[in-house]
C-alpha cells in the first residue's frame, strides 16, 4: 500500500510538471483532478496491458528482429491513444488535451515518471 501511494503522489507531482512543461497542449486544473486523472490512467492502463501481451506473441519475430523497440512503440501508441480518448471525452474534469502529438509527448514522459517512481518505492509486490 505504502508503494502504491508513493507512486501515485510521485505520478500526481509529475502530471503537474508535466502540464507545466507542455503548456497550453496540455492543461491541468486542481489536485484532486490530477489525482483522479492518474488513477483512471493506471486502470486504464491496467486493460490496455493484455492487449499489449496478445500483441508480444502473435509479432515475436518482429519483436525479437527489433529487440523489443517495436513494444515500447505500440505500449507509447495504445497509451497515448487512451489518453487522447479520455481527455476528448470529458471523463476527467480539469483536463484538456489538444491533439494525439501532445497525447504521445504526455504518454512518453508520464511513462518515464512512472518508471522513476517503480524504482523508487518498488512495486508492492514481495
Amino acid at each position: 500500500m505504502k508503494a502504491f501511494l508513493g507512486r501515485l503522489i510521485f505520478n500526481t507531482l509529475a502530471l503537474y510538471a508535466l502540464s507545466g512543461l507542455l503548456g497550453d497542449d496540455f492543461r491541468l486544473s486542481g489536485f484532486s483532478g490530477a489525482i483522479f486523472f492518474v488513477l483512471v490512467f493506471s486502470l486504464a492502463h491496467s486493460f490496455v496491458r493484455p492487449a499489449l501481451f496478445l500483441f508480444k506473441i502473435v509479432t515475436f519475430p518482429v519483436h525479437w528482429l527489433t529487440l523489443g523497440l517495436s513494444s515500447l512503440i505500440v505500449s507509447l501508441l495504445l497509451n497515448a491513444l487512451v489518453l487522447l480518448f479520455l481527455c476528448q471525452l470529458h471523463l476527467i474534469p480539469g483536463v484538456h488535451l489538444s491533439g494525439f502529438g501532445a497525447a504521445l509527448k504526455a504518454t512518453l514522459l508520464l511513462t518515464i515518471a512512472n518508471t522513476i517512481a517503480t524504482i523508487l518505492f518498488g512495486t508492492g509486490q514481495r
